[in-house]
């Protein structure tokens, strides 16, 4: 209770720090914030603890992600069908060769494309040079046979 007093206290000259608000669950009144301790103060003892309980909630939540399940569900899988455990670890297994291959695969057609790329960019600068050397023999020879 000495810790709500002092927030009544701190409530009135100044802003009460975080730290002192916050909720924590016990079997008395005690850590919850000023604002409710004169709430709780009126209530029947038998609905302290019930309100108490309901004021702190705790939220889990996880995810997983990846070619075999969650650890926890894994023997579950074994448990309703023996021998299924090995199966999915063998589906992960064949899922991550194929994976290979298509990088594999991947880099091969890239590498393809960037030959054709600079293959292309080689032949047309000859064919750009050839036509300046084109035109330079064209003008010079029409430089010489003026009429």
């Amino acid at each position: 209770m000495s810790q709500n007093k002092e927030n009544k206290k701190h409530k009135d000259s100044q802003p009460v720090p975080a730290a002192q608000n916050t909720i924590e669950p016990s079997n008395d009144a005690e850590g919850i914030p000023a604002s409710l301790q004169e709430f709780v103060d009126v209530m029947p003892d038998e609905k302290k603890k019930d309100f108490l309980n309901a004021l702190v909630s705790i939220e889990r939540s996880s995810s997983f992600a990846g070619p075999l399940p969650h650890p926890d569900l894994y023997g579950g899988y074994e448990k309703v069908l023996p021998g299924s455990a090995n199966r999915i670890l063998a589906m992960a297994e064949k899922q991550l060769d194929c994976d290979a291959e298509v990088r594999k695969m991947e880099q091969k057609t890239n590498s393809e494309i960037v030959k054709g790329v600079n293959s292309a960019q080689k032949r047309g600068q000859y064919m750009g040079f050839a036509v300046v050397i084109f035109v330079a023999v064209l003008a010079a020879f029409m430089i010489q046979v003026k009429p």
